[in-house]
């Protein structure tokens, strides 16, 4: 199944990914806004970050100072608990173990790690605020963490949760990946409508890729965060990268570590994330403005079919 957090609906769309349908609607509640979405690997529990709105706001996603972690059952998708604390979340990832939370924080210089069998909370320092984008190494030792408000990337020891490694960029880091010798990282930032080739060793970055060209008509984004694109995945294999041109409504798949362009594929209105399934052969691409989940076939270059979603569509993940 895929499951789809839709972060103004308040709601998790299933999808059965045999069918590519919309076998049901998971509610979690008026005042629950769901930021991300990952699942334990025993595909029994669904955990989401929500953001807690500022009553009476006239956005209805405005976040207070606080927010909240949910626990769902897949087989009775019941809430099994909440747990509420200190600070704005961004993005999130789940141990492999299904232990711990990490959830990057926007509002404070932390990352947050919570513990899935006793909801306790933990504070790891780190050197910027505007947490955002989130990547675990594959030994799970290290973890990544993006700045939406510097331009800058921790790279964190979780055996010491300690900032080991900082990384610097000319604007605020997005959606970013890494391979899996955690020898090259590949990086959005706000304003570029491309990504960052960056040496993890040194902290360089040896060069930076423009997407194919947006239509002239397209808007600048003006308003923060400046984003044109949003949403960056390596296969399982490292062979393909999908990057998502969130401005033109594409994606873009490129080879690596040749990055040479293979194709472009158009998708809904504002994509915003972009996720593959285990074999590297289908991508699944949320798009927040027309409410879309685009299924992509990465080998065959074409989309193959537009699912209907509930509201604002982001966060996405498959289990089983």
């Amino acid at each position: 199944m895929l499951y789809v957090e839709n972060s103004r609906g308040g709601d998790i769309s299933v999808i059965d990914r045999k069918t590519h349908e919309v076998v049901r609607t998971i509610p979690l509640g008026q005042d629950d806004h769901p930021d991300d979405i990952v699942a334990s690997s025993d595909g029994k529990t669904l955990y989401l970050n929500c953001l807690k709105p500022v009553s009476g706001h006239l956005t209805m996603d405005a976040a207070s100072d606080n927010s909240e972690i949910l626990a769902v059952s897949i087989e009775t998708e019941k809430i099994l608990w909440r747990k509420q604390f200190r600070g704005q979340v961004g993005h999130m990832i789940i141990s492999p173990d299904n232990r711990y939370l990490y959830v990057a924080l926007y509002d404070m210089y932390y990352l947050l790690r919570l513990d899935t069998r006793t909801q306790e909370v933990a504070y790891i320092p780190v050197h910027v605020m505007g947490g955002h984008g989130v990547r675990l190494s594959p030994d799970s030792r290290r973890l990544y963490l993006g700045s939406i408000l510097f331009g800058e990337m921790n790279v964190i020891d979780l055996e010491t949760d300690s900032v080991i490694q900082r990384l610097y960029f000319r604007d605020p880091v997005r959606p970013f990946d890494i391979t899996a010798d955690e020898q090259t990282a590949y990086v959005q930032t706000s304003w570029l409508h491309g990504f960052h080739v960056v040496d993890l060793k040194d902290g360089r970055t040896r060069k930076t890729i423009a997407l194919p060209p947006l239509p002239p008509e397209t808007p600048e984004p003006k308003i923060w965060p400046n984003t044109v694109d949003h949403g960056l995945v390596l296969t399982p294999d490292g062979r393909r990268m999908i990057c998502v041109a969130t401005t033109g409504g594409y994606v873009a798949i490129y080879s690596t570590p040749e990055l040479d362009l293979i194709g472009t594929i158009n998708v809904g209105v504002q994509p915003n994330w972009v996720i593959t399934d285990k074999t590297g052969e289908i991508a699944y691409v949320s798009s927040r403005i027309s409410n879309t989940i685009s299924v992509i076939s990465i080998t065959e270059g074409r989309e193959i079919k537009r699912i209907d979603v509930g509201d604002y569509p982001q966060r996405m993940w498959i289990t089983g």
